[in-house]
């Protein structure tokens, strides 16, 4: 069994600020983003459409899944609109 990843799970910030530089994000940092569970957000990516998204090259069906930035911040900016950046703190 693999140990624990020791590194700390990057902040909200760190995570738009890659975003904004156009990376491409993970269901993790996506789940961090918007505060809400990594299940949730792989089900908003597969059932609503509302992001595009890419897997990771040789994956398969488990293989990591990216999100297209320029989507993952128009849905981010309204979800804040919304809910008063509700689980989705502002940088």
């Amino acid at each position: 069994m693999a140990d624990a990843d020791p590194r700390p799970a990057p902040t909200v910030a760190e995570i738009e600020a890659r975003l904004d530089a156009g990376e491409w994000l993970g269901l993790d940092d996506l789940a961090i983003l918007f505060g809400k569970d990594k299940s949730t957000i792989a089900r908003w990516v597969r059932d609503y459409r509302r992001m595009s998204f890419r897997r990771a090259p040789a994956g398969g069906r488990r293989a990591k899944i990216y999100c297209n930035p320029v989507h993952v911040r128009a849905l981010l900016d309204e979800w804040r609109r919304e809910h008063g950046g509700e689980n989705a703190p502002k940088t």
